[in-house]
């Protein structure tokens, strides 16, 4: 049994694995056999906000790598190949909030230094430029159903919560 505080449990694709998320841990256990591992993140400090696509096929977890210099991340896992090692996208800065269109060919991400970025699921590559809020971090973000449009919400001190739509593509 794992501790209580998991933040997000969800099946693999192929339904034979569970997933549970917890502060700097993430556990794999095999529903046929109980079989708990957990999954390599080598020395990074695993937050627990996390999200899958809408069909459970990739996760996405929030991370900061150790060392001597702090690599802000996005660790994302193809859950029908939990054997392999997580893509990781960095950024320069924490990163508050992922998401992914609606095929999950694309995965937007948000930070703490106001910007929001778009990237290939399968390459890891940016695409396009960063969305630049000016004002405060991004704290949500979603794709349209078509995938062209993005909106992003940022937190402002006095006025509340800013939403802007972009067209990511120009």
């Amino acid at each position: 049994p794992l501790a209580a505080g998991s933040s997000l449990l969800v099946f693999s694709g192929d339904s034979q694995q569970l997933i549970a998320i917890q502060p700097n841990e993430i556990h794999s256990i095999s529903i046929v056999d109980g079989k708990d591992t957990k999954l390599a993140h080598r020395d990074r400090v695993v937050f627990s906000n996390s999200i899958c696509d809408a069909r459970d096929r990739f996760l996405a977890v929030f991370a900061v790598g150790g060392g001597s210099k702090s690599e802000f991340m996005t660790m994302v896992w193809d859950l029908s190949r939990l054997d392999q090692p997580p893509m990781e996208l960095l950024h320069d800065d924490l990163v508050y909030v992922t998401g992914f269109n609606d095929d999950a060919s694309l995965i937007i991400t948000g930070t703490r230094n106001q910007t929001a970025q778009v990237w290939d699921r399968k390459t890891g590559g940016m695409l396009g430029s960063p969305l630049l809020h000016k004002d405060n971090a991004v704290k949500r973000v979603a794709f349209s159903h078509d995938s062209k449009w993005v909106a992003t919400v940022s937190a402002t001190d006095a006025e509340g919560d800013l939403i802007r739509v972009w067209d990511w593509q120009t």
